[in-house]
């Protein structure tokens, strides 16, 4: 099962789920695509760690009370911020990064615009103005506000943390690998 759905949707992904390491509460403002996805795992090769975000959430009919498909940044829901983050990395990648440690961060609240902080913690590079803070897989992570909703209205943001949703929000799962996934596939 994927992001909750009783029926099984996901099956090739759930053959391989314990090769990755997908991250389970993150806001995105990037552009990545599940078919990109399946390309970069399809031509992994030595050394190589691929991570896959998509751009953001959509709902689809998922909040109760709210018959809505689509996105509104006026009236936001859980649907359209939550994406999947999810890693693989080759095993010519894992003899010199641990990547099992970073399963400790798969339940902290992230935005992906700490990304580059987590990429570079993630492959070893080190800059000046490096903050461990605002890297997901840092032992010094510290959780900082997801702002979330128009950003043609600074105004009107909302800390993703501090809405009361009045609902229960949906759980990911850990998934994937890139031995089973051809371009070809439905994940």
């Amino acid at each position: 099962m994927f992001y909750g759905y009783e029926r099984d949707t996901t099956p090739k992904l759930n053959a391989i789920r314990d090769e990755l390491v997908v991250f389970n509460d993150v806001v995105s403002p990037r552009p990545y695509t599940i078919e990109t996805l399946q390309q970069v795992l399809s031509f992994a090769d030595s050394r190589q760690l691929d991570v896959f975000f998509s751009d953001h959430g959509e709902e689809v009919y998922d909040t109760p009370g709210k018959p809505f498909s689509g996105r509104n940044e006026g009236a936001p829901t859980p649907a359209m911020y939550t994406v999947p983050f999810i890693t693989w990395a080759s095993a010519d990648f894992k003899v010199n990064h641990d990547i099992k440690l970073w399963r400790h961060s798969v339940d902290r609240s992230f935005s992906c615009a700490d990304f580059i902080y987590t990429l570079c913690d993630m492959i070893g590079i080190t800059f000046k103005k490096m903050d461990y803070s605002r890297s997901l897989i840092s032992q010094q992570f510290v959780q900082h506000p997801r702002w979330i909703g128009n950003p043609l209205s600074p105004r009107t943001l909302q800390d993703y943390d501090k809405i009361d949703w009045k609902y229960p929000l949906a759980q990911s799962v850990l998934v994937a690998d890139k031995s089973n996934l051809t371009v070809g596939d439905k994940l």
